[in-house]
């Protein structure tokens, strides 16, 4: 299939199809994701458990806090679980989330990049192929992310509290939050298009208007609101199964982790249709990637 004719001009149709194309390959990058994960959350297990207070502790501490003048001051230094060891230890974890987490984005994104341009790949040389500097890239893109994020959050809540209108604070974080999209077409731009990281910001940051910036906003929430009410459907016509002793439950797992892995499947081809959707044709034929001559299926 032509990619590159279908994303300008039958966009939803060639997203599905290369959805339907990467899908094998993503579950087993899923699969080996899932796995890495394991001996993170149990370390995470260990570290909350020996960390945390007992419950009578909790309380008493609350008791004694809920009222101080100082309360930040109390949670977030006084009290004993925000031990240097511990956020040490948390935030060696979570980076190792965000590095399996930049991992899978960057070899799904792989699958998609081949997919397009019409490769003949196995998944054991995207496998290989995975283990780059692009990695770096998106894990110093996610942190990024947080930070505006935290901002963001800082700025909306200083209005809401200063001017007492905590709906007012709500809203402006709502649009703020929005114009992240300007920032959409980097993951994609990194490993598609080959482009180095401020590259890849500024291509995205212009080609992406504060009207497209909103319109994919404003579809991405609509999107959202679709998925939860699937999603609650879905585990309510699951619920009968769960009923099953222990075949059950291994069914409706493998249903929610097939159902995962189509989101985030659909979710990177979309990326890959809007990248090339904001390329013009020069870039296509001369800087970016050679269009194969395949029809439109």
């Amino acid at each position: 299939m032509n990619y590159f004719d279908g994303f300008k001009t039958k966009f939803l149709s060639t997203a599905f199809h290369l959805t339907k194309k990467t899908w094998l390959n993503n579950m087993l990058a899923m699969l080996i994701f899932i796995a890495g994960f394991i001996p993170v959350y149990i370390i995470m297990f260990i570290v909350m458990m020996y960390s945390a207070f007992d419950m009578i502790e909790l309380n008493t501490f609350a008791e004694t806090h809920s009222q101080s003048g100082n309360f930040i001051t109390d949670v977030f230094i006084n009290n004993p679980f925000f031990n240097r060891n511990n956020v040490i230890m948390m935030l060696i974890i979570y980076t190792v989330i965000f590095l399996l987490t930049s991992w899978l984005i960057n070899l799904s994104m792989l699958f998609t990049k081949k997919s397009i341009k019409g490769e003949i790949y196995s998944f054991g040389n995207c496998f290989k192929e995975s283990f780059n500097k692009t990695i770096f890239k998106i894990l110093a893109l996610q942190f990024i992310t947080i930070i505006t994020y935290i901002a963001l959050g800082a700025i909306a809540f200083s209005i809401g509290y200063f001017t007492d209108c905590v709906a007012a604070g709500v809203i402006l974080f709502v649009i703020l939050i929005g114009l992240l999209f300007k920032y959409i077409l980097v993951i994609p731009a990194l490993v598609i298009g080959d482009m180095r990281f401020a590259e890849a910001l500024k291509f995205s940051f212009t080609r992406i208007s504060t009207l497209k910036c909103f319109k994919y906003y404003g579809i991405s929430i609509l999107c959202y609101i679709m998925l939860i009410i699937a999603l609650i459907i879905l585990m309510l016509a699951m619920f009968p199964i769960m009923l099953i002793p222990i075949l059950g439950v291994l069914i409706v797992l493998a249903l929610q982790i097939g159902m995962y892995i189509s989101i985030h499947s659909f979710g990177i081809s979309v990326l890959s249709g809007l990248f090339i959707r904001n390329l013009t044709n020069e870039e296509l034929t001369n800087n970016i990637i050679n269009v194969p001559d395949l029809p439109i299926e």
